[in-house]
């Protein structure tokens, strides 16, 4: 399992297969599924939305329900207790952000992400204080 940001889970989904990223089942945490969702049923403006706009309806269906195979949506059941107990070592965050770091350390997997922004600032710093390696998947092809 390799956990992945929601632009590097689209890459995949669309057979845009990062060559950073070792052929394994990619770990999508409910959170980051949760914003390509929204951003499918409100588009605005944003990065996500302008990604999407790209794809079909037909195409909306691999999103919405990935084959488990290629990407799965982690049950947040499995790393809910551990994200809120990182906490104590690294200080109040985002449940984006606890519960993507929690996943990596549950399925001892390096963090890729797809846009480098979303690894600026706090996400850095804690997965930096965690031992969390993060890596940047090179851009679209």
């Amino acid at each position: 399992m390799r956990v992945v940001d929601e632009y590097v889970a689209l890459r995949a989904l669309f057979g845009d297969w990062p060559a950073e990223i070792p052929h394994d089942v990619l770990g999508l945490t409910y959170t980051r599924h949760w914003r390509l969702l929204s951003a499918m049923a409100v588009p605005t403006a944003g990065r996500i939305s302008r990604g999407l706009a790209a794809f079909s309806a037909e195409d909306g269906e691999l999103v919405r329900r990935p084959h488990p195979d290629l990407l799965e949506v982690l049950d947040p059941r499995a790393t809910s207790l551990f994200a809120a107990d990182l906490l104590e070592t690294i200080g109040p965050t985002s449940m984006l952000i606890a519960e993507t770091l929690a996943a990596a350390i549950h399925f001892q997997s390096e963090l890729y992400f797809g846009d480098p922004q979303n690894t600026i600032g706090p996400m850095r710093k804690h997965a930096r204080a965690l031992g969390v390696d993060i890596i940047i998947v090179s851009p679209l092809t």
